[in-house]
């Protein structure tokens, strides 16, 4: 039988969604150790799962660095003006080079969290390379880093340790570091790069590049020597006195170039304003799991007479980020299939599966839904 053709409540997995079932992972949070507390007070908290278990990430000098192999949930607790209330944001990350079983367990944990909070908080899946503005806004330097955490990237062996490339692009509160193949390709003249050879750091400010930009490469030269103690030798080089650092290319591993050869910082591409919207219905009321366009309008808001609280309703913007919402009345098996086929269900509503995405209800996210219409 074809995926999309299964009508899960009349499987074993119909309990799934389920007041007896919510109590049950509620349990389950509040007996995870690693989320005693959580959500209490304003303020970040982050979980990095390993062997397919959330650990807190304790160590506030590790906020914002991100291992490509590895899953993570970002909790963040706040407060508005004038309220006690606490309000929550809750992402859970997926590295590019995660399996699918951390990627299956992130997601379990994440809701796991989200139901000791009472399912108030507003989720969000976040896919590396993908990421919401909201999430990127919780770190002013944003790393990613091959492989997992057992990689020793924050305690190296320096008779075992792999060197590795750092592109820094950005400035002031929105700097991200990207780790690259460590190769002349790699390098350009305009940006600033960042050589890790483990006790011993190299910062090259290309010859195109800016004060400000200088300045965010010694952030993150600061924030990778804090993370050792400080205790590696640091070397900071400007434009073509890199052609007289021989340590430099013997790292790299490669010949000096002709700088004049490297190339240029690719131009981002611009974000297209004002996209068109289009608005999904999910729905399994005919027996099977179908997702059909509702509505699509090249310019303003979306209809919010066709909000069905029986199904789930999926608002796409402009090719860019999909919120679904959560009707009030939607079945225990779309919820699941939700939670469970999310890429598959953004691919139906014509995006990529790594899209960022939002989850709404009536009782989270429900501002930014209504925004739509």
């Amino acid at each position: 039988m074809a995926e999309e053709d299964v009508k899960l409540e009349d499987s074993n997995l119909a309990g799934i969604g389920s007041d007896m079932d919510k109590q049950l992972r509620q349990a389950a949070a509040d007996a995870e150790p690693e989320f005693d507390g959580a959500g209490s007070e304003p303020g970040l908290e982050i979980w990095r799962i390993e062997k397919f278990e959330p650990v807190k990430v304790r160590d506030e000098k590790e906020f914002g660095i991100f291992y490509k192999g590895d899953c993570y949930i970002v909790l963040n607790t706040y407060q508005k003006d004038g309220s006690d209330a606490l309000l929550w944001d809750l992402h859970y990350w997926i590295g590019a080079d995660s399996t699918q079983d951390e990627q299956g367990s992130v997601a379990y944990f994440c809701v796991n969290l989200d139901d000791k909070l009472g399912t108030k908080p507003v989720q969000y899946r976040e896919v590396m390379g993908s990421e919401s503005a909201k999430f990127m806004s919780f770190f002013d330097k944003y790393m990613l880093v091959d492989g997992g955490v057992a990689s020793g990237f924050t305690s190296p062996e320096p008779e075992t340790y792999e060197t590795k490339l750092f592109h820094v692009t950005g400035k002031g509160t929105d700097v991200k570091v990207n780790q690259e193949p460590l190769a002349l390709e790699s390098l350009n003249r305009s940006d600033v790069f960042i050589l890790d050879c483990g006790m011993t750091l190299f910062q090259w400010n290309s010859v195109g590049c800016g004060a400000f930009e200088r300045m965010a490469g010694c952030g993150v030269l600061e924030r990778i020597s804090a993370l050792r103690n400080h205790e590696p030798e640091e070397h900071n080089i400007d434009g073509e006195e890199i052609m007289d650092r021989d340590d430099f290319w013997e790292k790299m591993g490669c010949d000096k170039p002709d700088l004049n050869e490297l190339p240029s910082a690719p131009v981002a591409e611009e974000v297209e304003e004002g996209a068109s919207r289009r608005l999904y219905k999910i729905s399994d009321e005919n027996g099977e799991m179908v997702c059909s366009l509702v509505q699509e309008v090249e310019e303003g808001a979306l209809d919010s007479g066709l909000t069905d609280e029986e199904a789930i309703m999926c608002a796409v913007v402009g090719d860019k980020h999909a919120i679904f919402y959560l009707g009030k009345h939607s079945s225990q098996s779309e919820r699941f299939y939700l939670n469970m086929f999310t890429g598959k269900l953004l691919n139906q509503c014509g995006l990529p599966e790594f899209a960022p995405t939002t989850m709404a209800s009536k009782e989270s996210a429900k501002d930014e839904w209504a925004a739509l219409f």
